[in-house]
């Protein structure tokens, strides 16, 4: 098939396109030639556009089956404000919509994502079947959700939603975390007791892989590992592979009055979910089943490549 990423030189896309360039041609939208020039020497092609202008130049690009959607608008470091978050919606707003328009121009099938954004309590666990509900910084992806009830009331382009939970290993935001880690900061704020859905990108780029072979259209899956483990639990085990300490606790007031509500009630979100419907209907089984495989591989990986 021909598939079109977009997304695909991001910490999820460069896991999943070797997975796919030896079935499939593959072409990433990107706005960087560098990057462009990298993917092409790889053997995979690229398209120069911004996902803004894509369907204006839909025309540079040969005829799709299949259009993956992994793109996110860059967040900004520091507090994010209510002007902000309006920004952001704008912002997924026409790159949701222009990937519709051309999808429709090239009469492919659709791979949408967004994230495991539900809210349980106590021992709830939510599966596809629950409504998302946005919270802090995910209110930002509200559109989304009309548009997933425009398609399937439409039914005029297959599509398939992919949920993951909050992706791992070693690249990415989660670098980030990694490198305060080895500098010996090990910080969680509030209290840490809620959990947050993880899956490796390794696992996550394979279920992608999995969904392309099937291509189950009109279905939803959520992509997370078997254990539900509280924030305090996975930066705990984190550190302790670091031989760090304990995490150390910032209260939950500091990060609302720094970095606003938004981040401050995304850090809060209490969410456990099931992987049991990927599990079954897509043959998926998962190389890292907890956080503490994931996290091994995760340092591991990490502190080979600074030596």
């Amino acid at each position: 098939m021909n598939i079109f990423i977009i997304g695909g030189t991001g910490f999820l896309g460069r896991h999943l396109l070797p997975k796919l360039s030896s079935k499939h041609h593959i072409t990433v939208m990107t706005r960087s030639k560098v990057k462009g020039e990298q993917l092409q020497s790889e053997g995979i092609d690229y398209a120069l556009s911004d996902l803004s202008e894509l369907d204006r130049n839909s025309h540079l690009v040969r005829k799709q089956d299949v259009v993956i959607y992994m793109a996110m608008p860059p967040i900004k470091m520091g507090r994010i404000s209510g002007k902000y978050i309006q920004f952001l919606k704008s912002e997924i707003k026409k790159y949701l919509l222009n990937t519709i328009a051309f999808t429709r121009k090239h009469k492919a099938k659709l791979i949408l994502t967004a994230g495991t954004s539900y809210r349980t309590s106590g021992n709830e666990v939510a599966d596809e079947t629950w409504p998302i509900e946005r919270y802090g910084l995910t209110v930002a992806g509200a559109y989304y959700d009309e548009l997933v009830a425009e398609l399937n009331e439409e039914r005029t382009i297959p599509f398939i939603q992919v949920l993951p939970a909050q992706i791992y290993g070693p690249g990415g935001l989660f670098k980030k975390m990694l490198d305060m880690n080895q500098k010996g900061r090990n910080i969680v704020f509030g209290h840490g007791l809620n959990k947050i859905p993880r899956i490796h990108v390794e696992d996550c780029a394979n279920a992608y892989a999995k969904i392309i072979e099937k291509m189950p259209v009109y279905e939803k899956y959520i992509i997370a590992d078997d254990l539900a483990c509280t924030i305090y639990e996975f930066h705990s085990y984190l550190g302790t592979l670091f031989n760090n300490k304990k995490p150390r606790r910032i209260p939950g007031f500091v990060l609302k009055l720094v970095l606003g509500k938004y981040i401050y009630l995304t850090m809060l979100m209490d969410c456990q979910v099931s992987n049991a419907k990927a599990k079954s209907e897509l043959d998926w089984q998962l190389q890292y089943p907890t956080y503490r495989e994931g996290l091994k591989a995760t340092v591991d990986a990490y502190l080979k490549k600074a030596q």
